[in-house]
């Protein structure tokens, strides 16, 4: 049996490192769908402030864990946060958590204080209310 040469080996690994590259999962799409934001605010020392803040943490921390769809509720006293994250599953763990970061801070960008927000790129989204509710 013949051995390979260097340039077919060469060729052969150029194949395989294409391959890896075509079959990885895709960077997040950033691209905006919508963006709501309810019309009351919370102020910077109401307790929802830190409930709005646990939440949101949360969601960046474990949706991508928790197979990409994940909801929780945060307290802080009396004040209560539902939140919820999803992400497609053409992105990694790692890249769930980037991607729900950059919308979280659009959102903190574009509804500042808001009681409530829901906020979709093409490859996330992130909504939190001071209600509980279900994406579906």
């Amino acid at each position: 049996m013949a051995l390979l040469g260097k340039g077919c080996m060469m060729a052969i690994a150029s194949v395989f490192v294409l391959l890896a590259k075509t079959v990885a999962a895709a960077e997040p799409n950033m691209d905006l769908v919508f963006i709501n934001c309810a019309p009351g605010k919370y102020g910077d020392l109401d307790p929802y402030a830190r409930a709005v803040e646990v939440s949101m943490n949360n969601i960046i921390g474990h949706t991508g864990m928790q197979g990409g769809n994940w909801y929780n509720k945060a307290t802080q006293g009396m004040a209560v946060c539902y939140g919820h994250g999803r992400c497609t599953m053409d992105i990694t763990v790692l890249d769930c958590s980037r991607c729900l970061m950059g919308v979280s801070v659009y959102m903190i960008q574009q509804c500042k204080n808001s009681r409530g927000v829901h906020c979709k790129v093409r490859s996330c989204e992130f909504r939190y209310e001071e209600y509980a509710f279900d994406d579906g």
